[in-house]
């Protein structure tokens, strides 16, 4: 074996590329692609060390464009939307889609609506109501809607699904959705930051079962300790969250939504009309 450092020493070269032509011309081998793959790899290193702004531009997120089409087949999709109380006009104001084939797995398709969350993730629900394998992330797990804390004029709802949220929407009320109970640090971690701190009362609504008492219990603790203003928001006994409430009693529904989203001097306000 022959050291092209020990070559360049002995000749006294310096140059990476002078090392490896006179190596070559020892040889009696043909160096050109050698150094035409060498000067390729250099310009790609180069290129990933340049500032942001000279860079090449990356390419456009495959999700945008398959949530196009996927809005695009939303009427597949109203159906099941007016099944659980959820207005076409909703869904087109949040480009709710639906995919009639989207792959879960080798072999396995769902007719999938698909709730975008950020703009390279969304929420993906199985519409097959006998499944037990029903919801899938697209993208890194994320709130949905969670960015309207911060700027919105009324206390926000948070709830588990972003059906949930969906249904506050439809009833007129703001809301953001976990997507899943493990997600509360991420509503943690997006409160920790002054700009995304509530002007008005987070109201928590999170599923009726164990894992949503833990959830709420928890967040509970955590929201106290950032002195973030919060109250529950408790669903009435016959309800295991908000898209049931909705499906089931619409207008009670949107009277119990309007009524936990009126401000604290508002609810006294009120308090006061009805004693009068």
């Amino acid at each position: 074996l022959i050291s092209i450092d020990i070559i360049g020493k002995v000749h006294g070269i310096d140059g990476y590329h002078d090392k490896v032509r006179k190596c070559g011309e020892l040889l009696g081998i043909d160096t050109t692609g050698i150094q035409a793959r060498t000067n390729k790899l250099q310009e790609k290193i180069f290129s990933l060390n340049e500032s942001p702004s000279q860079a090449t531009p990356k390419p456009k997120a495959p999700i945008l464009d398959k949530m196009k089409a996927w809005h695009d087949n939303l009427h597949l999709g109203l159906p099941y939307l007016q099944a659980r109380g959820i207005s076409e006009e909703l869904a087109t104001r949040f480009k709710l889609g639906f995919d009639p084939q989207y792959p879960v797995r080798k072999g396995v398709t769902w007719q999938a609506l698909i709730i975008p969350c950020t703009k390279t993730s969304c929420f993906v629900r199985n519409t097959d109501k006998k499944s037990n394998d029903r919801y899938r992330m697209n993208g890194s797990s994320s709130l949905f809607r969670g960015n309207k804390i911060p700027k919105a004029d009324r206390p926000v709802f948070i709830v588990e699904g972003a059906f949930d949220a969906l249904s506050i929407l439809e009833a007129g009320g703001e809301a953001v959705a976990l997507g899943s109970t493990s997600n509360i640090n991420k509503l943690i971690e997006f409160l920790s930051f002054d700009t995304n701190k509530p002007k008005h009362p987070l109201l928590l609504c999170l599923d009726d079962d164990e894992a949503g008492k833990d959830a709420l219990q928890k967040l509970e603790e955590q929201l106290q300790a950032m002195q973030i203003k919060h109250r529950v928001a408790p669903l009435p006994d016959d309800y295991k969250d908000a898209n049931d409430f909705l499906i089931n009693d619409r207008q009670h529904f949107t009277d119990w939504v309007q009524n936990h989203q009126l401000s604290d001097e508002d609810s006294l306000d009120s308090e006061k009309d009805d004693y009068v």
